[in-house]
């Protein structure tokens, strides 16, 4: 770890499983990240040069983020700040209503080998 946050998911080889699909399903998750990330993220995008302008004084840029949601939002919470952009992004979304297709059935089942 270099100091930079950034996002991941580690689990484990086991759970690692190629499925191969011969047509679209319309199913797609481009970044799925923590609210407090996302938070940090899109901050961080509106007002990066403010975020600039503070590193260069030495204020971190989770600290600059948590400064910043309080100013915009009223909170410096960053995990609700990031509950609170969700919502905006997705009060707009048509919901699923479909049946999801059967080859996802395995993935979307509740898994008994995730400890």
């Amino acid at each position: 770890m270099n100091g930079i946050p950034y996002d991941s998911l580690i689990v484990p080889l086991r759970l690692y499983r190629a499925i191969y699909i011969d047509r679209i399903l319309g199913l797609h998750l481009a970044a799925v990240r923590k609210p407090s990330r996302l938070a940090l993220k899109i901050l961080w995008f509106r007002y990066r040069e403010e975020f600039w302008r503070a590193s260069s004084k030495g204020i971190s840029y989770d600290e600059y983020a948590k400064i910043k949601a309080k100013e915009v939002y009223g909170s410096e919470d960053l995990e609700f700040v990031g509950r609170k952009l969700i919502d905006d992004m997705t009060k707009d979304l048509q919901q699923y209503s479909g049946p999801y297709p059967s080859v996802l059935s395995p993935y979307l089942a509740p898994s008994k080998n995730l400890r």
